[in-house]
Protein backbone atom coordinates (compact mmCIF):
# COMPACT_ATOMS: atom_id res chain seq x y z
CA UNK A 1 0.00 0.00 0.00
CA UNK A 2 1.44 3.38 -1.03
CA UNK A 3 -0.12 6.57 0.35
CA UNK A 4 0.27 10.23 -0.63
CA UNK A 5 -0.71 12.89 1.91
CA UNK A 6 -0.49 16.66 2.12
CA UNK A 7 0.94 18.88 4.85
CA UNK A 8 -2.34 18.66 6.79
CA UNK A 9 -2.12 14.88 7.10
CA UNK A 10 -4.98 14.36 4.64
CA UNK A 11 -4.64 11.27 2.41
CA UNK A 12 -4.73 12.43 -1.22
CA UNK A 13 -4.46 9.04 -2.88
CA UNK A 14 -3.59 5.39 -2.25
CA UNK A 15 -2.63 2.46 -4.41
CA UNK A 16 -2.81 -1.18 -3.40
CA UNK A 17 -0.62 -3.52 -5.43
CA UNK A 18 0.71 -7.06 -5.29
CA UNK A 19 4.31 -5.86 -5.32
CA UNK A 20 6.26 -2.89 -3.95
CA UNK A 21 6.77 -0.10 -6.49
CA UNK A 22 4.03 -1.14 -8.90
CA UNK A 23 1.45 1.42 -9.98
CA UNK A 24 3.34 4.41 -8.60
CA UNK A 25 3.57 6.30 -11.87
CA UNK A 26 -0.20 6.26 -12.37
CA UNK A 27 -0.70 7.31 -8.73
CA UNK A 28 1.70 10.25 -8.95
CA UNK A 29 0.50 11.42 -12.35
CA UNK A 30 -3.03 11.42 -10.98
CA UNK A 31 -1.90 13.77 -8.19
CA UNK A 32 -0.17 16.05 -10.73
CA UNK A 33 -3.33 16.17 -12.86
CA UNK A 34 -5.47 17.05 -9.85
CA UNK A 35 -3.13 19.94 -8.96
CA UNK A 36 -3.24 21.20 -12.53
CA UNK A 37 -7.04 20.96 -12.78
CA UNK A 38 -7.41 22.82 -9.49
CA UNK A 39 -5.00 25.56 -10.61
CA UNK A 40 -2.69 24.88 -7.66
CA UNK A 41 1.09 25.44 -7.86
CA UNK A 42 3.38 22.46 -7.53
CA UNK A 43 4.51 21.69 -3.95
CA UNK A 44 7.81 23.01 -2.63
CA UNK A 45 8.92 19.68 -1.12
CA UNK A 46 8.06 16.01 -1.51
CA UNK A 47 8.95 13.80 1.47
CA UNK A 48 9.53 10.12 0.74
CA UNK A 49 10.59 7.08 2.76
CA UNK A 50 12.90 5.74 0.02
CA UNK A 51 14.33 6.62 -3.42
CA UNK A 52 15.31 10.08 -2.19
CA UNK A 53 18.59 10.24 -4.11
CA UNK A 54 17.51 8.90 -7.49
CA UNK A 55 15.54 10.53 -10.27
CA UNK A 56 12.59 8.14 -10.03
CA UNK A 57 10.47 10.36 -7.75
CA UNK A 58 10.67 13.40 -10.02
CA UNK A 59 10.07 11.12 -13.00
CA UNK A 60 6.85 9.88 -11.39
CA UNK A 61 5.78 13.47 -10.61
CA UNK A 62 6.85 14.96 -13.94
CA UNK A 63 6.84 17.78 -14.96
CA UNK A 64 7.26 19.02 -11.38
CA UNK A 65 10.71 20.33 -10.43
CA UNK A 66 10.09 20.23 -6.69
CA UNK A 67 12.69 19.30 -4.06
CA UNK A 68 12.74 15.71 -2.76
CA UNK A 69 13.63 14.98 0.85
CA UNK A 70 13.91 11.79 2.92
CA UNK A 71 11.54 11.56 5.88
CA UNK A 72 13.65 11.79 9.06
CA UNK A 73 11.57 9.19 10.91
CA UNK A 74 12.53 6.58 8.31
CA UNK A 75 16.15 7.79 8.32
CA UNK A 76 16.32 7.27 12.09
CA UNK A 77 14.52 3.96 11.85
CA UNK A 78 17.33 2.59 9.67
CA UNK A 79 19.77 2.88 12.60
CA UNK A 80 17.87 0.22 14.54
CA UNK A 81 19.40 -2.35 12.18
CA UNK A 82 22.74 -1.56 13.84
CA UNK A 83 21.47 -2.21 17.38
CA UNK A 84 21.37 -5.55 19.14
CA UNK A 85 17.73 -5.18 20.19
CA UNK A 86 15.05 -2.50 20.46
CA UNK A 87 14.28 -3.72 24.01
CA UNK A 88 17.66 -2.63 25.37
CA UNK A 89 17.35 -0.21 28.35
CA UNK A 90 19.47 2.34 26.49
CA UNK A 91 17.45 2.18 23.26
CA UNK A 92 15.27 5.16 24.17
CA UNK A 93 18.32 7.21 25.11
CA UNK A 94 20.02 6.44 21.80
CA UNK A 95 16.94 7.45 19.77
CA UNK A 96 16.44 10.68 21.71
CA UNK A 97 20.06 11.73 21.28
CA UNK A 98 20.04 10.73 17.61
CA UNK A 99 17.13 13.15 17.17
CA UNK A 100 19.20 15.87 18.88
CA UNK A 101 22.03 15.22 16.43
CA UNK A 102 19.66 15.97 13.55
CA UNK A 103 17.47 18.76 14.95
CA UNK A 104 18.05 21.92 16.94
CA UNK A 105 15.19 23.62 18.75
CA UNK A 106 14.32 27.28 18.49
CA UNK A 107 15.61 28.55 21.83
CA UNK A 108 13.16 31.45 21.94
CA UNK A 109 10.23 29.04 21.62
CA UNK A 110 11.71 26.76 24.29
CA UNK A 111 12.23 29.70 26.67
CA UNK A 112 8.64 30.89 26.18
CA UNK A 113 7.31 27.39 26.85
CA UNK A 114 9.40 27.06 30.02
CA UNK A 115 8.17 30.41 31.33
CA UNK A 116 4.57 29.47 30.55
CA UNK A 117 4.94 26.10 32.25
CA UNK A 118 6.56 27.76 35.29
CA UNK A 119 3.63 30.18 35.50
CA UNK A 120 1.14 27.33 35.14
CA UNK A 121 2.76 25.30 37.93
CA UNK A 122 3.00 28.33 40.21
CA UNK A 123 -0.71 28.97 39.78
CA UNK A 124 -1.55 25.30 40.29
CA UNK A 125 0.46 24.94 43.51
CA UNK A 126 -0.67 28.05 45.38
CA UNK A 127 2.12 30.39 44.43
CA UNK A 128 5.07 28.06 45.09
CA UNK A 129 7.74 28.77 42.48
CA UNK A 130 8.85 25.50 40.82
CA UNK A 131 12.49 24.67 40.27
CA UNK A 132 14.03 24.28 36.82
CA UNK A 133 13.97 20.50 37.19
CA UNK A 134 10.27 20.53 38.11
CA UNK A 135 9.46 22.70 35.10
CA UNK A 136 11.26 20.33 32.73
CA UNK A 137 9.65 17.27 34.32
CA UNK A 138 6.21 18.71 33.55
CA UNK A 139 6.86 19.53 29.87
CA UNK A 140 5.68 16.69 27.66
CA UNK A 141 6.90 15.76 24.20
CA UNK A 142 3.52 16.73 22.74
CA UNK A 143 3.86 20.21 24.24
CA UNK A 144 7.29 20.56 22.64
CA UNK A 145 5.85 19.56 19.26
CA UNK A 146 2.94 22.00 19.60
CA UNK A 147 4.69 25.09 20.90
CA UNK A 148 8.32 24.86 19.73
CA UNK A 149 9.81 24.90 16.26
CA UNK A 150 12.98 23.11 15.23
CA UNK A 151 15.26 22.95 12.23
CA UNK A 152 17.92 20.61 10.87
CA UNK A 153 21.53 21.32 11.78
CA UNK A 154 23.23 20.96 8.40
CA UNK A 155 25.14 18.11 6.81
CA UNK A 156 28.57 18.44 8.41
CA UNK A 157 27.34 19.26 11.91
CA UNK A 158 24.91 16.32 11.76
CA UNK A 159 27.66 14.01 10.52
CA UNK A 160 30.02 15.01 13.33
CA UNK A 161 27.34 14.75 16.02
CA UNK A 162 26.11 11.32 14.92
CA UNK A 163 29.71 10.06 14.71
CA UNK A 164 30.31 11.40 18.21
CA UNK A 165 27.13 9.77 19.48
CA UNK A 166 28.15 6.41 18.06
CA UNK A 167 31.63 6.73 19.55
CA UNK A 168 30.25 7.62 22.98
CA UNK A 169 27.76 4.72 23.07
CA UNK A 170 29.75 2.15 21.09
CA UNK A 171 30.73 -0.04 24.03
CA UNK A 172 27.81 0.58 26.41
CA UNK A 173 26.10 -2.51 27.84
CA UNK A 174 23.26 -3.27 30.20
CA UNK A 175 23.74 -4.94 33.60
CA UNK A 176 23.89 -8.37 31.97
CA UNK A 177 26.66 -7.29 29.58
CA UNK A 178 24.46 -7.03 26.46
CA UNK A 179 25.79 -4.36 24.12
CA UNK A 180 23.48 -1.70 22.75
CA UNK A 181 25.33 -1.40 19.43
CA UNK A 182 26.29 -4.27 17.17
CA UNK A 183 29.66 -2.97 15.89
CA UNK A 184 29.66 -4.82 12.56
CA UNK A 185 26.06 -3.97 11.69
CA UNK A 186 26.26 -0.33 12.79
CA UNK A 187 29.45 0.20 10.80
CA UNK A 188 27.61 -0.85 7.64
CA UNK A 189 24.51 1.18 8.51
CA UNK A 190 26.44 4.39 9.19
CA UNK A 191 28.57 3.99 6.08
CA UNK A 192 25.44 3.79 3.92
CA UNK A 193 23.36 6.42 5.71
CA UNK A 194 26.01 9.15 5.53
CA UNK A 195 25.20 9.67 1.87
CA UNK A 196 21.60 10.48 2.83
CA UNK A 197 22.51 13.33 5.21
CA UNK A 198 21.88 15.98 2.50
CA UNK A 199 18.48 14.34 1.84
CA UNK A 200 17.17 15.06 5.36
CA UNK A 201 18.11 18.76 5.52
CA UNK A 202 15.44 21.46 5.41
CA UNK A 203 15.53 23.35 2.10
CA UNK A 204 16.70 26.96 2.58
CA UNK A 205 13.83 29.40 2.92
CA UNK A 206 11.11 26.72 3.17
CA UNK A 207 8.28 27.60 5.57
CA UNK A 208 7.65 24.32 7.37
CA UNK A 209 5.53 25.67 10.23
CA UNK A 210 2.05 27.17 10.24
CA UNK A 211 0.94 29.28 13.18
CA UNK A 212 -2.44 28.01 14.38
CA UNK A 213 -3.07 30.40 17.27
CA UNK A 214 -2.07 30.59 20.90
CA UNK A 215 -2.69 28.75 24.18
CA UNK A 216 -2.91 30.17 27.69
CA UNK A 217 -0.71 28.51 30.30
CA UNK A 218 -0.91 30.23 33.69
CA UNK A 219 -0.69 33.93 32.96
CA UNK A 220 1.49 33.38 29.88
CA UNK A 221 0.51 32.85 26.27
CA UNK A 222 2.41 30.49 23.96
CA UNK A 223 2.06 30.11 20.21
CA UNK A 224 0.75 26.86 18.71
CA UNK A 225 2.33 25.54 15.50
CA UNK A 226 1.65 22.79 13.00
CA UNK A 227 4.67 21.26 11.30
CA UNK A 228 4.51 20.15 7.67
CA UNK A 229 7.87 18.36 7.67
CA UNK A 230 8.06 14.67 6.85
CA UNK A 231 5.50 11.94 6.40
CA UNK A 232 4.94 11.00 10.05
CA UNK A 233 1.24 11.78 9.74
CA UNK A 234 0.91 8.81 7.40
CA UNK A 235 2.04 6.41 10.12
CA UNK A 236 -1.27 6.77 11.99
CA UNK A 237 -3.08 5.87 8.77
CA UNK A 238 -0.91 2.76 8.48
CA UNK A 239 -2.47 1.48 11.70
CA UNK A 240 -5.77 1.00 9.90
CA UNK A 241 -4.41 -0.66 6.78
CA UNK A 242 -4.22 -4.12 8.29
CA UNK A 243 -7.96 -3.92 9.03
CA UNK A 244 -8.78 -2.81 5.49
CA UNK A 245 -7.85 -6.29 4.26
CA UNK A 246 -9.06 -8.76 6.90
CA UNK A 247 -7.81 -11.87 5.10
CA UNK A 248 -5.92 -13.16 2.12
CA UNK A 249 -8.77 -12.09 -0.16
CA UNK A 250 -9.86 -8.46 -0.39
CA UNK A 251 -13.43 -7.80 0.77
CA UNK A 252 -14.62 -4.92 -1.41
CA UNK A 253 -17.65 -4.41 0.78
CA UNK A 254 -15.44 -4.06 3.82
CA UNK A 255 -13.32 -1.44 2.07
CA UNK A 256 -16.49 0.49 1.23
CA UNK A 257 -17.61 0.38 4.84
CA UNK A 258 -14.26 1.63 6.13
CA UNK A 259 -14.18 4.45 3.56
CA UNK A 260 -17.55 5.76 4.79
CA UNK A 261 -19.35 4.49 1.68
CA UNK A 262 -21.46 1.94 3.49
CA UNK A 263 -24.50 3.44 1.77
CA UNK A 264 -23.49 1.38 -1.28
CA UNK A 265 -23.94 -1.84 0.67
CA UNK A 266 -27.28 -3.66 0.68
CA UNK A 267 -28.59 -6.35 3.04
CA UNK A 268 -28.25 -8.92 0.26
CA UNK A 269 -24.55 -8.14 -0.18
CA UNK A 270 -23.94 -8.51 3.55
CA UNK A 271 -25.64 -11.89 3.66
CA UNK A 272 -23.63 -13.09 0.68
CA UNK A 273 -20.42 -12.27 2.50
CA UNK A 274 -21.47 -14.39 5.44
CA UNK A 275 -19.75 -12.01 7.85
CA UNK A 276 -20.76 -9.06 9.97
CA UNK A 277 -19.03 -5.91 8.83
CA UNK A 278 -17.14 -4.26 11.69
CA UNK A 279 -18.08 -0.81 12.85
CA UNK A 280 -16.32 2.27 11.53
CA UNK A 281 -13.15 2.96 13.47
CA UNK A 282 -12.92 6.26 15.27
CA UNK A 283 -10.74 8.82 13.55
CA UNK A 284 -7.23 8.95 14.93
CA UNK A 285 -6.71 12.35 16.48
CA UNK A 286 -3.47 14.24 16.14
CA UNK A 287 -2.79 13.76 19.85
CA UNK A 288 -2.96 9.97 19.44
CA UNK A 289 -0.20 9.91 16.80
CA UNK A 290 2.53 12.26 18.03
CA UNK A 291 5.74 12.96 16.15
CA UNK A 292 7.98 10.06 17.13
CA UNK A 293 11.16 12.00 16.30
CA UNK A 294 10.69 14.36 19.27
CA UNK A 295 13.61 14.03 21.69
CA UNK A 296 13.41 13.89 25.46
CA UNK A 297 12.97 17.30 27.11
CA UNK A 298 16.20 16.94 29.08
CA UNK A 299 18.17 16.44 25.86
CA UNK A 300 17.22 19.80 24.34
CA UNK A 301 18.77 21.75 27.19
CA UNK A 302 22.17 20.10 27.63
CA UNK A 303 25.21 21.70 26.06
CA UNK A 304 26.04 18.67 23.94
CA UNK A 305 23.63 16.05 22.55
CA UNK A 306 26.43 13.52 22.97
CA UNK A 307 26.40 13.60 26.78
CA UNK A 308 25.30 10.13 27.84
CA UNK A 309 24.23 9.63 31.48
CA UNK A 310 25.72 6.81 33.49
CA UNK A 311 23.88 3.55 33.07
CA UNK A 312 22.53 3.37 36.64
CA UNK A 313 20.96 6.82 36.24
CA UNK A 314 19.67 6.08 32.77
CA UNK A 315 17.42 3.24 33.91
CA UNK A 316 15.02 5.81 35.35
CA UNK A 317 15.23 8.15 32.37
CA UNK A 318 14.59 5.68 29.55
CA UNK A 319 11.03 5.94 28.23
CA UNK A 320 8.97 2.79 28.80
CA UNK A 321 7.89 2.62 25.17
CA UNK A 322 10.09 2.61 22.12
CA UNK A 323 9.84 5.88 20.16
CA UNK A 324 9.65 4.10 16.82
CA UNK A 325 6.43 2.57 15.55
CA UNK A 326 6.58 -0.82 13.92
CA UNK A 327 5.95 -0.43 10.22
CA UNK A 328 4.81 -2.95 7.67
CA UNK A 329 7.38 -3.86 5.06
CA UNK A 330 4.91 -3.38 2.23
CA UNK A 331 3.73 0.13 3.19
CA UNK A 332 5.32 3.19 1.68
CA UNK A 333 4.37 6.80 1.98
CA UNK A 334 5.07 10.27 0.71
CA UNK A 335 3.92 13.76 1.47
CA UNK A 336 3.62 16.77 -0.75
CA UNK A 337 3.59 20.26 0.67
Amino acid sequence: MTNVTNEYGQVLNCVLTTGEGAGLEELCQGIVLRFQNAGEPEPEIIYVDRDCCGASVLEWFRPWKTKVRLDIFHFMRRFTAGLTTEHHPLYGTFCSKLSCCIYEWDQDDVSHLKEAKRSELKKKYAGHLPTEAQVLANISSSELAKHCRRRTRGVEETRNLIQGLLDSMWGLTDTSGLRLINPESMTRVWQVQQKHLPCIQDPPGAELYTKLGSTQKGDKEVQTFRCGRGSSSVESFHRHQCTFIPGERIAVEYLLAQSDRGDLLGPKQDSELGVVLPEMQAEVLEEESPDVTISEVTDILINSPLKVPQYDDQLEMSPPNTPFLQEGSSSTSSQVM
